[in-house]
């Protein structure tokens, strides 16, 4: 494939890579550089390179020639509006980004420029050279950073304000459930997909990414910090030693009005959804996984048993813990009625329902997208609803989700978006 050119090819989930030989060179990579970690490394056969890149730490090179030498300024720039704006269009009054992966603080200026309610002197300035974009109204942005990016926080208190601000940090405790990174209590199903195709060892089951202490020392840190945390867990063991970490720490930190978040929630167990509501941990689903994978994972990769218990929006729903449902752009586009559609239905791409009582209902699955996420960052008295002395955030649609069939849902389109009153054009 292109010869002549190096090529960088992106897996959905953005935890897998695979570059030809070209790429390798170009950045300096051979069959002898050794794995930046454990987790993330450059697959060989035989000793030669397959082209694989796992997780973002072995991909870090690739990425910074690409920033040096193709993604310039003017096109970040050009690329962040766009994306603002196609959040809008599609329904999104605020947005999360839970783990920007970037290197210096120029992209948070730039996202502060495009959300917040007043102009920075300094994006005033950018603005007048042409280096920004006019400003316009646009969806309310709020930033998880990365926990190994903390260095980028500003030192300006407060660090957020009710338009645009850092509210977080985020670790990863387990990687993705296609690459065999997701930290599993049994081992991945041993099938021609996981074995044969995504070359998963028999009997593996991942493992965590981080050393229980070091994860504990992040905790505390960032708990003492006042930022709230958000970790990505996908299996069902990993679900159970982040879950240990806050109890053995519940001891000497106050959790009560912390709401740390647990984000994807794969493969969450029933008892696990217990401890968190006793802890004040509130998962955000990542209810794609269903449509897109939902027929993968359990035929592939983990089976009929525990594919039945998937995404646990109901259960949680019963047990009475707030939740949101999140789309993981970029991995995929954030269309609000396409999240609540899966939510209700739990069908796969194929129409296979998997988890009948896990379905919510549509009212359920829409506040888990405004009233209960805004809960979920601290905003719910101001956004999440309408109501006298909040903010007037809504949008309109082209018909009434609540009248039509649950699999017209997906169909449903966004007219007009408004921020704070303001049409977002």
């Amino acid at each position: 494939m292109a010869p002549d050119n190096p090529v960088l090819i992106f897996s959905q989930s953005l935890h897998s890579y695979w570059a030809n030989s070209d790429a390798f060179a170009k950045v300096g990579i051979s069959a002898e550089t050794p794995a930046p970690s454990k987790n993330s490394y450059y697959e060989k056969k035989d000793g030669v390179l397959t082209g694989l890149i796992v997780e973002q730490e072995a991909v870090k090179p690739f990425l910074d020639i690409i920033k040096r030498e193709t993604l310039t300024p003017a096109k970040m720039v050009a690329n962040a509006t766009k994306v603002m704006d196609d959040y809008a269009h599609s329904g999104n009054t605020t947005i999360v980004s839970a783990g920007l992966t970037i290197t210096d603080k120029k992209p948070l200026m730039l996202a502060q420029h495009l959300s917040d309610e007043k102009v920075t002197l300094l994006g005033s300035v950018l603005q007048k050279i042409g280096k920004f974009p006019k400003r316009k109204p646009a969806p309310r942005h709020f930033i998880y950073m990365r926990y190994d990016r903390t260095n980028l926080i500003p030192n300006s208190k407060p660090l957020a304000n009710d338009f645009y601000g850092i509210i977080g940090v985020k670790h990863w405790y387990d990687g993705a459930p296609y690459i065999g990174s997701m930290y599993l209590n049994e081992p991945y199903l041993e099938s021609a997909l996981s074995v044969g195709k995504l070359h998963i060892p028999k009997g593996h089951r991942g493992e965590a990414l981080v050393k229980k202490d070091d994860f504990r020392a992040f905790i505390k840190k960032s708990h003492q910090q006042g930022l709230q945390i958000a970790i990505h867990v996908q299996g069902d063991a990993a679900a159970k030693e982040v879950l240990d970490a806050f109890e053995s720490l519940a001891g000497e930190l106050d959790f009560s009005q912390s709401k740390h978040r647990i984000e994807h929630c794969l493969l969450l167990p029933q008892k696990e959804l217990d401890r968190m509501k006793s802890l004040n941990i509130t998962p955000s689903f990542h209810i794609n996984h269903l449509y897109y994978y939902g027929d993968a994972l359990k035929s592939g990769l983990v089976g009929e048993e525990r594919a039945k218990m998937i995404l646990p929006v109901g259960s949680a729903a019963k047990k009475g813990i707030r939740f949101s449902l999140h789309a993981d752009q970029p991995m995929f586009a954030s269309h609000p009625f396409k999240l609540i559609q899966t939510a209700v239905e739990r069908k796969t791409k194929s129409g296979m329902v998997i988890g009948e009582e896990q379905k919510i209902s549509v009212m359920q699955a829409i506040k888990a997208l405004t009233i209960d996420a805004a809960w979920q960052i601290n905003m719910d008295d101001r956004i999440g609803s309408l109501q006298k002395g909040k903010y007037a955030d809504f949008i309109i649609l082209d018909r009434n989700p609540l009248d039509i069939s649950t699999d017209q849902l997906s169909h449903v389109k966004c007219v007009k978006t408004f921020v704070n009153g303001e049409l977002v054009e």
